[in-house]
């Protein structure tokens, strides 16, 4: 079995309650206090409330709140689903056309076409996060996600295994390890990707379906320029950290790190050298 996580003030942003119960598993919200628990129950008729108490101040709050949601909620060596609070939908390549690799010009395309029909909702939400936990369990790892391109033309390549999986819409088995690695981190889910691709070899994201959300949205972690600062010391501390894993994204930005090695022997030769390749381990 698998549980739902959402983590929410209950703010008007909050809107993932009207769709979360399509993903067909017991849904249990994570909150501050009692003043946002009321909010979230006049809002969400079904699910479990708990409330951490956490004292929320500082851009580690997210990573806080997933690390106790893994200690007090999801139990070692449970799958769970993070769904982002202001997630409006899922949307999905239909079924039929969903394949290991598209070739644009040659494939049959849906009648609508191949934009419209990446921007479909989904219309089995579960399916595709059944099928996503399958294929981590199926490539020996614990944390999968979905696609964060927008535009459809670079998402033709239906699994990536190295990249940067987004807890907007993403499963993750509780292995006991914290999503806390240091104090005022706030990229909490690109450095569990990290994590993981250095102690299972990969992570899984399918990008034939995306979560659609508005970005940097009122009543979360702040606006880009707000976050700035924290990203740019996030990012030091990985490239710090991981040396030759990681590279910019673009030759001059330091607030956003992809993988530099980009194959399984790459990544399994950077992992042997860094002495990656024990038995994974979580919490004690």
């Amino acid at each position: 079995m698998a549980k739902v996580i959402c983590l929410t003030r209950g703010t008007p942003r909050f809107r993932a309650y009207k769709w979360i119960e399509d993903l067909g598993y017991p849904v249990h919200y994570i909150v501050d206090d009692e003043t946002q628990a009321m909010r979230v129950r006049s809002m969400a008729h079904l699910g479990h409330v708990h409330v951490t108490r956490l004292k929320r101040k500082g851009q580690d709050i997210v990573a806080q709140t997933r690390d106790w949601a893994m200690r007090n909620v999801v139990d070692v060596n449970e799958w769970c689903i993070w769904v982002d609070d202001n997630v409006a939908r899922l949307t999905a390549l239909p079924e039929q056309f969903r394949a290991d690799r598209i070739d644009f010009d040659l494939d049959d395309e849906p009648l609508i076409g191949w934009r419209e029909g990446f921007e479909e909702r989904a219309r089995d939400p579960k399916a595709l996060v059944d099928g996503l936990m399958r294929r981590c369990e199926l490539e020996g790892t614990i944390f999968g996600g979905f696609a964060i391109e927008t535009n459809y033309f670079f998402r033709r390549l239906r699994y990536q295994w190295w990249g940067y999986v987004r807890t907007q819409l993403a499963v993750y088995r509780n292995d006991g390890s914290s999503w806390l690695t240091w104090p005022g981190m706030m990229l909490e889910d690109f450095v569990k990707s990290v994590d993981v691709v250095c102690r299972y070899g990969k992570v899984v994201i399918d990008r034939m379906a995306k979560p659609i959300k508005p970005s940097f949205e009122e009543g979360g972690i702040g606006s880009f320029q707000e976050r700035l600062p924290h990203l740019r010391h996030d990012c030091a501390k990985l490239m710090e950290a991981y040396p030759g894993l990681l590279r910019p994204v673009k030759e001059g930005v330091d607030f956003q790190l992809t993988f530099a090695k980009r194959s399984q022997a790459t990544i399994d030769d950077w992992r042997r050298q860094a002495g990656y390749f024990s038995e994974p381990q979580g919490r004690s």
